[in-house]
């Protein structure tokens, strides 16, 4: 059980880091491997629990999901003129 609360600490910093969706799916892909669920399991579980999430606030509830930091920085990066 403490590397579920481990977990669970570290999860908001990973949302500010490395955006929603990807700490979403590190985060549950970490719990259902504690509680011993096949990897090929968990990785579908949680791709789609982060994606659904992501739709759900974005469409249904209009809501601002942080992209993070690192995603941020990234796009930037990528996008900046040359």
């Amino acid at each position: 059980m403490t590397y579920v609360f481990a977990a669970s600490v570290i999860y908001p910093w990973l949302i500010v880091r490395i955006g929603f969706v990807l700490s979403t799916i590190l985060y549950s892909f970490t719990l259902m491997k504690l509680f011993k669920t096949k990897t090929s399991i968990s990785l579908f579980i949680s791709a789609s629990v982060a994606i659904g999430l992501f739709l759900f606030f974005v469409k249904v509830l209009e809501a601002f999901v942080p992209s993070g930091a690192w995603m941020d920085y990234a796009i930037e990066m990528f996008t900046e003129e040359k």
